[in-house]
């Protein structure tokens, strides 16, 4: 009976806080998605445009063609050998991809890479009459033929096993096309044929916004399935690509090609014949992808059974470490998820400045341990970092590092900013041992060094310097009184603290209130919880707002259940009287419940920040 009652709270609990709809994809036929960019009647109703039927009809050409199609293809490819004219090469494009599609088979593969040779030579081709017109629909054609007959090709390639290959031939009635071994970014160069797939194959759901950019090739997700090496290394599972194939005339005639696979989180351009081209992006599709997956983490884990993830904490990194970019870190909050900011990253991963501009981090962490604890994980995380990224502290990009926290993550991401000296640490010791302050004081000499680095660790702290702004979403600086009401509070007995942090503070708490005869037995004392620390009259809480964040500037973004946009309400969560900072750079009041960071609103303000850090930073 009590199992079935935790459960019923436990989902009245998620309901409460997280109330958004699931982000995944759904899987769909490609040309379901190919319809949705090609307009020509080519994809929907299987018949020619009106460039290519005049074509064949001029040439007399249309009642062969639709008796023997391959025959008629391959006398086109000789006449264009010879005559090398932009009308009867733009035929041949359509022609090879109608052909493809029309017989369905494995067959259909040699005339997907024609259709994406044809379309590759009308872009990039060389004495080619007339020249392309700069408004020409049939260029505008020609990209989209190219990326979704490459597609289809990559189905074959994905099938066969061809991926990876250091070289293979295929027959086509362009003739024999040799490919030369694929050119592999670093991050991807162990991808097996069953780590990629096509975004042409699924749609995202349920996101505010699609994260693309059009150009060329063809956008894949790429999986890693390797969950030890990617908690080991920090990694989230996956990463955007775009597979790109590179045609050149051989000797003799004959044609080679090149599959090149880009990440493109670090590559949005190639360069053809001394022309940069935008590559095809997309990275709302593999996002999606992911969160269709099991969770790397699940809120209310990470809130009741912090003992269980310790191992799936700390940061982690979208892709390898950009010197040229500044860290931007994402803090979530009470029962959540690096999960609940994919709306934002998503969205201002569709902003090409943020892109070049920033590198993303996101912090996980067990939101049931003390802020106080989680504070000092976040610190040491990002300490990590400075040692790893910039150890000799001159890298201009790393010292002007972003924090974006929402809700409990604000609270832990204020404390990197704020020097303490000895005021928490008094605190703490007038709390648990009023009246026997200077007995503590012998007490505590007493203490490992490891018991005393701790304490030092979790109530003395200094600013981080290379930390340079924040923004608060949804923060209870001070606190929230929904963390004392009943049911919370009864939730909170549910909570299952790190054992290393119960064990290490036990120790210490025993040690110091048995020597101090405050305390008889060595019983275990009870410690405050993550949710605890929200309790608007909670000590800590109290005293972290009497510390300043300057020079830090920092931002709030509220949000206001109902009403007008104006000082005053709640979230449903946290009141605007906790949220509020006097000090904020600047305040943003959005028509929202608790989760304002997955908001349009709150995104566009997010981002405008963002920008207007990059102007600051460059006048710096």
């Amino acid at each position: 009976m009590n199992k079935i009652f935790t459960s019923l709270l436990l989902l009245i609990i998620l309901t409460v806080f997280c109330g958004c709809n699931s982000i995944g994809v759904k899987r769909v036929d490609r040309r379901e998605r190919i319809s949705r960019s090609i307009t020509g009647a080519l994809v929907d109703h299987n018949i020619l445009s009106a460039d290519t039927n005049n074509y064949l009809a001029q040439e007399g050409l249309l009642e062969s063609y639709k008796e023997k199609p391959s025959v008629i293809l391959e006398k086109l490819v000789e006449r264009y050998n010879k005559t090398r004219k932009r009308d009867l090469l733009f035929a041949l494009i359509e022609l090879s991809y109608a052909y493809g599609k029309r017989i369905d088979s494995e067959e259909s593969s040699k005339y997907y890479l024609s259709c994406c040779y044809f379309a590759y030579e009308y872009m990039f081709g060389k004495n080619i009459t007339p020249p392309i017109g700069r408004f020409s629909y049939n260029l505008a054609m020609a990209r989209l033929y190219y990326n979704h007959s490459m597609s289809d090709f990559f189905s074959f390639l994905k099938k066969r096993k061809l991926i990876r290959n250091e070289s293979f031939e295929m027959e086509t009635p362009v003739g024999n096309i040799k490919f030369d071994k694929p050119q592999i970014a670093q991050e991807l160069i162990n991808l097996r044929p069953t780590d990629v797939l096509s975004c042409y194959d699924y749609v995202p759901e349920n996101l505010l916004s699609w994260s693309s950019r059009s150009g060329l090739g063809v956008p894949l997700i790429v999986i890693n399935d390797d969950v030890k090496k990617n908690l080991k290394d920090k990694r989230l599972s996956l990463v955007p690509a775009t597979m790109f194939i590179r045609f050149k005339q051989a000797a003799k005639g004959r044609v080679s090609a090149r599959a090149e696979y880009y990440n493109t989180f670090r590559t949005e351009t190639v360069k053809v014949s001394n022309e940069t081209v935008d590559l095809e992006l997309d990275y709302s599709t593999p996002f999606a992808y992911q969160l269709e997956k099991p969770a790397l983490i699940h809120g209310i884990e990470y809130m009741i059974w912090a003992n269980k993830i310790q191992e799936r904490s700390g940061m982690y990194t979208l892709s390898k470490y950009d010197p040229n970019k500044i860290p931007l870190i994402f803090v979530h909050g009470l029962m959540s998820s690096p999960a609940t900011w994919v709306q934002t990253i998503n969205a201002l991963f569709n902003i090409p400045e943020i892109r070049a501009k920033y590198q993303i981090f996101v912090f996980a962490y067990a939101t049931g341990n003390p802020i106080l604890y989680s504070a000092k994980l976040l610190r040491k995380a990002l300490l990590k970092m400075q040692e790893k990224y910039d150890k000799d502290g001159k890298n201009k990009n790393f010292n002007n590092m972003v924090i974006v926290a929402h809700s409990m993550g604000g609270l832990i991401s204020k404390m990197q900013v704020q020097n303490t000296e000895n005021v928490l640490y008094d605190t703490a010791v007038k709390e648990k041992f009023k009246g026997a302050e200077k007995k503590f004081k012998d007490v505590e000499k007493k203490l490992s060094k490891e018991q005393r680095d701790f304490i030092k660790a979790v109530l003395i702290f200094k600013r981080l310097p290379f930390v340079k702004r924040i923004i608060f979403a949804a923060t209870p600086h001070r606190g929230s009184e929904i963390a004392s009401s009943l049911i919370i509070a009864w939730s909170t007995k549910l909570i299952t603290l790190g054992p290393d942090l119960v064990s290490l503070s036990n120790d210490i708490g025993k040690k110091m209130l048995v020597m101090s005869n405050l305390k008889e037995d060595d019983n275990v004392f009870r410690l405050k919880t993550g949710v605890d620390n929200l309790a608007p009259d909670d000590i800590i809480l109290g005293k972290l707002n009497t510390f300043p964040m300057e020079p830090v500037p920092y931002h709030s973004i509220i949000g206001r259940k109902s009403g007008p946009t104006v000082p005053g309400g709640t979230d449903g969560i946290v009141p605007y009287w906790s949220s509020h900072l006097d000090g904020a750079q600047s305040e943003l009041i959005v028509t929202s419940g608790h989760g304002v960071q997955q908001t349009q609103a709150g995104i566009c303000e997010i981002r405008r920040i963002l920008l207007h850090h990059l102007k600051e930073t460059g006048k710096k």
